[in-house]
């Protein structure tokens, strides 16, 4: 089945840049005609004032130079035809015909590979045939030109161009009858096709374009996507073309002119356009069999000005050993369009300039695409860092309608300082750029100025304008592989006995006693590491007699940059080594801590006290918990330890300090202060190895003393109460203190209970007992944990500075204890307490009978006296009807007051 297109859905995408198609159609010719053919149902374009019309000396508009990109042949260009019905040489050349009939069933078209550039990139395009509807049977063609044949003349497919070049992307048929494709179409044959644009990775792309059609005339009608944007088509101020919207399908603009005239300039018309594909048709209105084709052509009827230069910075990764290391290149893609005479610009001039540190070395300009050197179209000044590229003649045909590819070369110079930051240098294994240098040269460090004067009044700028480069990540930067350069300073006071063979020093014996802050300036590991340091045995000094050498030392990195360091070293008598260990009580090295050795020649002395590496460990080990041992801890004559023929060693006797940690308990009190729960003595933890940790809650005496605490019932222990290194208290020298802060509670420790004891009564006499006997409350069992039961206890630790109330009610009333007591016995009323201000009639409601502040404990009970404070007995004479044993049962309730 044929793949169509919908013209309805082709511009919905906006672009950046552009392509440029000039449709010409050859036929015969006629007398042209004066007027647009309105006479058919067209309109004159003429009249529709939102139409650009160009004027015949010059431009008086300016299309941007971004819709001015130029589909051209380069060197790599190539074709794949999608299912030709044949394909056949021109003549005899390397150039193909793909050749196309009508009712194929197969997709038909051509891709057409490193077709043109767009935006810094090249591009390939997809030629697409829609559908041939054609009376008879002639084919449809393409012209496969190969690159090597551009700049031929003889035998063209058409007489109205003179290289092959200009026949890039021709369709339909030859002029020429001996060319092998000069098919004939009768009116009515229409072929629709359309072009689709990729970028080199085969994803469609959006662009933006102009399609610059030629002869529009009275031999064919084309067609064109529209969207009622008459501001986008440019014609000549004397256009003879007609137009027609929405025709033959919504969304869609035909044209067609009067007379068969070819190349006139009154039948041409741009028209701009974006989207990621290309709509058109061609439809032969002739009434004689005729041959019918389209050319690609560059020319735009208006004049398109410079597009903004493109910038692509090379990635140079030339290590430090090839001739290219360190140059910055890039190219600088310059489009200039294709104008007529009359409206190419009168200057165009590229600056471009590099970090001050860098000198540009050269400058070429090729087509964009072709290996050709055109350096010559230009003035190349280069000024250090700076170039300015001017157009010697930017109105010449050679000039003119050319992509330039302009590629630039600088070296560092004596301003090259690397600097990691400046430089932009770039660090890390998963970066792609890892080592390398990135410079931006898009922006202002690249522009293009250009200016168009009046033709007809050179005097007269009617157009100028700078542009700058984008700046595109990825893209418009240069870099440059940079190798870290390896570095050390010589140690001073070197000496080494007579005799001494340098070359079979190890590394790690250079770098302790040779050379010191040894480093690689772009500090970029382990790419830019130091691989070896090593003595130039090929430069090993004569150590026979004492005297002043110089040792050669060698740094090279992973990369094989080296740096050769000389040390001067002066010989003396014979050395000899002396081993410091640190070791503990069982004369054991204490792991981490490496012997320390020290050379010198034999029969010097050293004072260990004022040894570095020695003091170093030292203080090291304190650090980590340890006391040289005494006595005997210190090596004999520690400040004068001789240097001795075979060497000798010293020891350091060491062992772990210890420490105490005491943990204290408390909570804070109404006035704000921190007071010691008396509960539970501090626990001392003993012993403890200096530097490490406890777990405070991994010790049970902690653990037990918390619970103590907690089981009393007048605190409770919350996370921010804790230590805040609760399972980490480091054990330090001195000793330490932790606390554990508890938050008080209000609690009524214990009630008694009362005994009114046996009273002898009459009928006639009231009973009143003042002091009743206060014994332990049977109701509490051991799981309480009550300690005085006979008493009446509040206590308060709480930090809040409210008081507290004690309130009382009875469960049931003061009747006689046996089971199932008559009601009719009870003792109302007979239950007071004197609060020392009145006296409350104890009932089944609740009344408060203490308020206090106190802060601690408080014993109410203690308070209580005969004739003060306290519960009481009360009741009138003939109240008691029955003799026994009385029972009530009481409920205390305790609650925070202000």
């Amino acid at each position: 089945m044929k793949r169509r297109i919908s013209k309805r859905n082709l511009f919905i995408l906006s672009l950046t840049s552009i392509i440029a198609f000039n449709l010409m159609y050859y036929f015969g010719t006629q007398e042209p005609l004066s007027a647009a053919p309105v006479s058919l149902g067209y309109e004159d374009i003429l009249a529709n004032s939102s139409v650009n019309k160009v004027g015949n000396s010059g431009s008086d508009v300016e299309i941007p130079g971004d819709y001015g990109f130029m589909l051209k042949i380069q060197d790599d260009t190539t074709y794949e035809g999608i299912n030709p019905s044949e394909v056949i040489q021109y003549r005899s050349s390397q150039s193909n015909i793909y050749r196309f009939a009508k009712g194929s069933s197969l997709d038909q078209g051509v891709w057409i590979r490193n077709a043109g550039f767009y935006n810094g990139k090249k591009i390939d395009v997809k030629l697409v045939i829609d559908s041939l509807s054609f009376q008879e049977s002639p084919y449809f063609n393409f012209f496969a030109l190969n690159p090597g044949e551009a700049k031929n003349s003889a035998q063209l497919p058409t007489g109205s161009i003179s290289t092959w070049e200009e026949a890039y992307f021709m369709v339909g048929s030859s002029s020429s009858a001996l060319s092998g494709f000069a098919d004939r179409y009768k009116k009515g044959d229409t072929a629709e096709y359309h072009y689709e644009f990729y970028d080199q990775s085969g994803t469609q792309i959006s662009i933006k374009g102009s399609w610059n059609y030629n002869n529009i005339n009275s031999l064919k009608s084309v067609t064109v996507p529209f969207k009622n944007d008459f501001g986008n088509i440019y014609v000549k101020q004397d256009s003879w073309i007609g137009y027609k919207t929405d025709t033959p399908t919504a969304g869609e603009l035909e044209l067609y002119g009067e007379t068969q005239n070819v190349n006139d300039e009154k039948s041409r018309l741009t028209y701009l356009y974006s989207g990621n594909n290309y709509a058109t048709n061609m439809v032969f209105r002739g009434d004689t069999d005729n041959r019918m084709g389209v050319l690609y052509s560059n020319e735009s009827l208006a004049r398109i000005a410079p597009a903004t230069p493109i910038v692509i910075g090379e990635k140079n990764s030339a290590g430090h050993t090839e001739s290219d290391y360190l140059e910055l290149r890039y190219s600088i893609l310059q489009n200039v369009m294709d104008n007529k005479v009359e409206n190419r610009n009168s200057s165009v001039i590229v600056n471009t300039e590099v970090p001050d540190f860098y000198s540009i070395d050269s400058i070429k300009v090729y087509e964009f695409g072709r290996s050709e050197d055109v350096s010559g179209r230009f003035y190349i000044t280069i000024t250090n860092n700076k170039a300015v590229l001017e157009a010697r003649d930017p109105k010449s045909d050679a000039f003119n309608g050319q992509i330039y590819d302009i590629q630039v070369v600088a070296k560092k110079n004596n301003q090259f300082s690397f600097d990691k930051v400046l430089y932009n240098y770039q660090t890390g294994d998963s970066n792609a750029d890892n080592g390398h240098m990135v410079f931006e040269e898009g922006g202002i460090r690249t522009s293009t100025s250009y200016k168009y004067n009046d033709p007809t009044n050179a005097s007269v700028v009617k157009f100028e304008g700078t542009l700058a480069a984008d700046v595109v990540d990825g893209q418009s930067q240069a870099k440059v592989r940079y190798d870290g350069v390896p570095s050390a300073d010589a140690r001073e006071n070197v000496t080494y006995p007579v005799g001494t063979d340098f070359g079979s020093l190890t590394r790690q014996e250079i770098e302790d006693t040779l050379i010191e802050n040894i480093s690689v300036d772009t500090g970029n590991f382990p790419l830019d590491e130091i691989k070896t340091i090593k003595v130039d045995e090929t430069r090993l000094p004569d150590t026979s007699t004492p005297g002043e050498r110089i040792v050669y030392v060698i740094l090279t990195t992973n990369q094989g940059v080296s740096t050769t360091v000389p040390v001067t070293v002066t010989l003396g008598q014979a050395s000899a080594d002396l081993t410091v260990r640190f070791v503990d009580t069982s004369g054991t090295d204490i792991v981490g801590y490496t012997p320390v050795t020290l050379t010198d020649v034999i029969g010097e002395t050293v004072d260990l006290t004022r040894e570095d590496r020695v003091t170093d460990v030292l203080d090291a080990l304190y650090l980590a918990g340890y006391d040289v041992t005494v006595p005997g801890g210190r090596p004999a004559n520690e400040t004068a330890v001789e240097f001795v023929e075979g060497g000798s060693e010293v020891k350091y006797i060491l062992s772990k300090a210890s420490s105490t940690i005491t943990v204290e308990f408390y909570y804070v009190s109404k006035q704000g202060v921190e007071t010691a729960i008396q509960e539970v003595a501090p626990v001392v933890l003993t012993n403890k190895e200096v530097a490490t940790s406890v777990n405070l809650t991994l010790e049970s005496s902690v653990t037990n003393a918390i619970s103590t605490i907690v089981d009393t019932g007048r605190f409770t222990l919350l996370d921010t109460g804790r230590p805040s290194d609760e399972t980490a208290v480091l054990v330090e020298r001195t000793a330490k203190t932790v606390k554990y802060i508890f938050t008080g509670q209000l609690k009524l420790e214990s009630v008694p209970s009362l005994d009114f004891n046996k009273q002898s009564i009459t009928v006639t006499d009231e009973i009143k007992v003042d002091n009743p006997s206060l014994i332990d409350n049977e109701n509490y069992t051991a799981a309480d944990n009550v300690d005085n039961k006979d008493k009446l206890i509040v206590s308060d630790y709480r930090s809040m500075a409210n008081g507290w109330t004690l309130s009382v009610k009875l469960l049931s009333p003061l009747l006689p204890d046996e089971a199932n007591p008559d009601n009719a016995y009870v003792l109302a009323d007979a239950i007071r307490y004197n609060t020392g201000s009145e006296e409350v009639i104890i009932t089944e409601e609740l009344r408060d009978i203490v308020s206090e502040t106190h802060e601690g404990q408080y014993d109410v009970s203690s308070t209580w006296t005969p004739s003060g404070k306290g519960f009481k007995l009360e009741l009138p004479a003939g109240a008691v009807n029955k003799m026994g044993k009385y029972k009530a049962t009481m409920q205390y309730v305790l609650a925070n007051t202000p």
